[in-house]
């Protein structure tokens, strides 16, 4: 049977009172980081450093928050006192290193996120694909469907657009249940449908859903 992983089901709120608000005062006080100290303060530090995980979703640890926070928890008060001119590190390296791992571009011990102790070492590690800036398949697969879609809006939290075809309307309905979005002979059979008095049109909220 596997075995059930119980942050996973667990509020971002709750994990914290579980697992990390002793530990997290503990550092805020010992390195006074926070004046006047006020354990709110303390969570709304460590609540702005789980939304850098790019797998989390309504108010639930992503999959890198534990590491985020145990590598916190390591910080000394000079790293403590530059994070917030890094904290974008970890929402990039992450979001590489997450893309890659998904892809099938890193495996074995090296896709295992805990074998890097420092965000240092997460970048050395991703180094050959920042620098060369290497697309991965899904960024091939975007720059491709750009020349099938409709952008009606953009900024940096929502996208609003109308696929042309229905190879660009099962990408960017991709991780969704609309049968206009299913890469099968029904799910063209919907697209046609749908769009013979008019265009199809995708919102997608960049960090949390499409609608």
């Amino acid at each position: 049977m596997k075995k059930l992983n119980i942050i996973s089901v667990l509020s971002l709120e709750q994990v914290w009172n579980k697992y990390y608000k002793d530990r997290f005062i503990k550092k805020f006080k010992e390195y006074k980081l926070v004046v006047p100290f006020s354990e709110d303060r303390v969570y709304n530090t460590f609540k702005l450093m789980m939304l850098r995980d790019p797998t989390y979703k309504e108010d639930k640890m992503g999959k890198y928050g534990k590491w985020i926070a145990e590598i916190l928890l390591k910080y000394d008060k000079m790293d403590w006192n530059r994070l917030a001119e890094d904290s974008y590190k970890f929402t990039d390296y992450l979001k590489l290193f997450d893309k890659l791992k998904k892809e099938g571009v890193i495996t074995g011990g090296g896709a295992d996120i805990n074998s890097y102790k420092s965000i240092n070492e997460l970048y050395k590690f991703l180094k050959y694909w920042i620098k060369k800036n290497i697309k991965t398949k899904e960024d091939m697969k975007k720059e491709k469907f750009k020349k099938e879609i409709k952008v009606l809006y953009e900024d940096s939290n929502w996208l609003i657009l109308q696929p042309k075809s229905f190879e660009a309307s099962c990408f960017y309905g991709s991780d969704t249940n609309w049968c206009t979005a299913k890469d099968s002979a029904m799910g063209k059979g919907y697209y046609k449908s749908y769009t013979k008095d008019g265009p199809l049109t995708i919102i997608i909220h960049k960090k949390r859903r499409k609608y």
